[in-house]
């Protein structure tokens, strides 16, 4: 987070993977607390489709580790 003025500002982070393998990018700046925005029309749609599955998957998880500690 950006602190501005005293105020946390969130970060956005616009990610454009052209391939599944850079999907592990958007999971690691959900973790560092950014807000992601996925930009998928340069992938097939079964590849953007798997992309967007394993990121909500690893939000997922990132949310549930947070619940634990």
């Amino acid at each position: 987070m950006t602190v501005f003025q005293g105020i946390q500002q969130p970060e956005v982070v616009v990610i454009t993977p052209a391939h599944f393998d850079e999907a592990i990018h958007a999971v690691r700046a959900v973790q560092q607390l950014r807000t992601v925005v996925l930009h998928l029309g340069a992938m097939p749609t079964h590849e953007a489709q798997r992309t967007i599955d394993f990121v909500s998957g690893g939000v997922c998880a990132v949310r549930s580790e947070e619940h634990t500690s």
